[in-house]
């Protein structure tokens, strides 16, 4: 296999470089999305199609208007480094894939203080879990997660990145048994699956909605969630 490796040891590099992550056993180079240019504040994003039997096909959908002439841009790192100062994202770049990045966002430094905030919240969420089940203070972790939902909503990447905080709110409000707080999170993640319009985002609400439907009896009880109620509610999060 090294030999093999050794032998194509250039297109392996940029097989490797380019390669997205179809599902989490598949790895696929586009050919198309390949050229798509890097940005911290991106127009667009990809995701997987829904369409029976092309599950391994991706779909290029923009996150806000487009202004004609405008260079169609991605963000390489949205997920780890969502949160991220300019000097890390910079780094990360430049280590995964050459470049020194001067999109607008590194180019006027902005957001430096939202994401600042942002990792703060992380952290005391992060520091929190780390106590013991039982005592866990679910309506803390709450009220933390509504924070970091309130910040998100300005930075320029909110649309898509929005998703996957209002999930979490969602979670956290279910085992918070706070019952208002999960309704606000569903309509507005409801609202920004719309405005998103990615076929797989609205996938994952249904699936979500089904979910919290199966768990609505323990939440109306009130009582304590048990190891499996947060196990299959956080495993996302």
């Amino acid at each position: 296999m090294a030999e093999r490796v050794l032998a194509n040891i250039r297109e392996t590099a940029i097989f490797l470089n380019n390669d997205i992550s179809a599902s989490p056993e598949v790895k696929c180079l586009y050919l198309n999305l390949a050229l798509t240019n890097h940005s911290c504040c991106p127009n667009c994003a990809w995701t997987c199609s829904l369409q029976p039997g092309r599950e391994h096909n991706m779909e290029l959908r923009a996150i806000r208007e487009v202004a004609e002439g405008e260079e169609v841009t991605v963000s390489y790192i949205m997920v780890d480094g969502r949160f991220w100062h300019t000097a890390a994202r910079r780094a990360r770049l430049q280590e995964g894939w050459g470049f020194f990045c001067s999109c607008d966002l590194c180019s006027r430094g902005g957001e430096e203080e939202v994401r600042a905030g942002l990792r703060a919240l992380q952290e005391e969420m992060v520091a929190r879990c780390g106590e013991e089940p039982g005592s866990l203070d679910w309506g803390e972790l709450a009220r933390l997660q509504g924070e970091v939902v309130a910040a998100v909503r300005g930075l320029h990447s909110a649309p898509i990145l929005l998703l996957r905080e209002l999930r979490s709110l969602v979670h956290l409000a279910q085992l918070a048994r706070e019952e208002d707080r999960l309704k606000g999170a569903l309509y507005e993640w409801r609202e920004r699956v719309g405005e998103v319009g990615v076929a797989r985002a609205g996938r994952d609400l249904e699936e979500e909605e089904e979910s919290l439907e199966e768990w609505r009896h323990v939440r109306e009880e009130g009582g304590r969630p048990d190891i499996r109620e947060g196990w299959v509610l956080l495993l996302p999060w």
